[in-house]
């Protein structure tokens, strides 16, 4: 058996068993050409030779890829830096060969590493990593950006900029035990701050898979390597930065600590102050979350048909003893919701049932007292927490 290398330098054959499965390099050099116009110097199928007649570039915080696909019954490739790609993954994966849009594609995270033939797909597509959430403990600290494109008063900071990437010899970058984090701001676009997760209030716990988010009115894109919230923030995915909380309303969620949690919130205060986060018909966002021993509550008011109030039962007074099970209840002329999962007031307030919410309780037996008078007890008890949870959401609430 004959083995032939033909052409093949010395420092492209060591490139075959160099490689790097871990963290992103912050600069590399890649080779950029396709086959369809450099023809054999950026051959399909085989090395790219002699590198200097191609052109070669800088990659920040991203990897160097080819592409092999077929079009028209032939073997076409490209090769580049994956930050000149239309919705890459905002995190990328360890080096390898994987499907994206119907196309094998390489990456690998060494200098001028795509010099290489492609090889086909392991089968694996390129965003397979994602999808599931990182350990962050397990993982343990990283290093993050810490910068602003510009403040309030409208200073500039030119080393942090949104759509190029970050200079990290003048920005500032702190060590994070969480996620790193790229954002926008809904009241100005145009901004855009980075930094680490648990310097954030209100965020959803734990943080979805690396990738960019709708949050806020704005866009969240998270990652979990060191340094990779440099790169220019990408287009949001659509999806909500909490939706793997929440697929559906059935989902249950588990706390890691084993406690039940219930969200308390108003939506409108006495002095008709809306509260965006804590909406009527749709899902709670951002809410403050406190510990329960009872059940979670959605309820309705009588004398405001735009208000609701979520909370847990444990503070309110005079509620049927024992609960009925959980579901949607009239109770005069408002509706009470309950239910006993952590979480789970989180949805848009149903439709009551044609039952009373104290209906199981026999007239004159335990918590089975007449409720003349009692909407009046309740709103004073709902209202005086509910505003006691305002103040405090108020006094926490990350301000832009």
């Amino acid at each position: 058996m004959n083995i032939i290398v033909t052409h093949t330098p010395i420092w492209a054959a060591c490139l075959l068993v160099i490689h790097s499965t871990t963290a992103l390099t912050t600069i590399l050099t890649c080779i950029e050409c396709s086959s369809s116009t450099n023809g054999e110097d950026c051959p399909a199928t085989g090395f790219v030779m002699f590198p200097e007649k191609v052109k070669t570039i800088p990659c920040f915080y991203g990897a160097c890829y080819s592409t092999l696909e077929k079009i028209k019954g032939t073997d076409v490739s490209f090769r580049g830096c994956t930050n000149d790609l239309q919705d890459i993954p905002y995190t990328l994966p360890q080096e390898g060969a994987y499907t994206w849009h119907g196309k094998s594609i390489n990456v690998c995270f060494n200098d001028m590493c795509n010099i290489l033939p492609p090889v086909k797909s392991s089968g694996k597509s390129l965003d397979d990593h994602l999808k599931h959430a990182v350990d962050v403990e397990a993982r343990g600290p990283i290093e993050c950006f810490q910068c602003m494109n510009y403040d309030l008063e409208g200073n500039q900071y030119t080393q942090c900029p949104k759509d190029e990437i970050v200079d990290n010899s003048r920005a500032y970058a702190g060590e994070c035990n969480t996620t790193c984090f790229t954002r926008t701001f809904g009241n100005d676009p145009n901004r855009v701050a980075r930094g680490c997760s648990d310097t954030q209030w209100g965020l959803p716990y734990p943080l979805p898979p690396d990738g960019c988010y709708n949050w806020e009115e704005g866009v969240w894109c998270v990652c979990n390597t060191p340094g990779c919230n440099g790169r220019p923030i990408s287009r949001s995915s659509g999806k909500e930065l909490d939706d793997h909380l929440y697929t559906d309303k059935n989902t249950v969620f588990e706390e890691k600590d084993g406690l039940n949690r219930c969200y308390e919130c108003i939506n409108y205060d006495d002095k008709g102050t809306y509260y965006k986060q804590c909406p009527k018909h749709k899902r709670v966002r951002n809410a403050y979350l406190s510990v329960c021993n009872g059940s979670c509550f959605t309820h309705s008011y009588d004398y405001d048909e735009r208000k609701v109030a979520r909370g847990c039962t444990d503070t309110q007074w005079g509620l049927p003893d024992p609960l009925p099970p959980d579901g949607c209840y009239k109770w005069y002329s408002e509706v009470w919701c309950v239910c006993s999962k952590t979480r789970c007031n989180r949805n848009p307030i149903g439709n009551a049932q044609d039952i009373e919410f104290d209906s199981h309780i026999t007239k004159g037996g335990r918590g089975g007292v007449e409720r003349t008078g009692q909407n009046q007890w309740l709103s004073f008890f709902t209202t005086t927490s509910s505003l006691f949870l305002t103040l405090c959401y108020k006094s926490l609430a990350y301000s832009d």
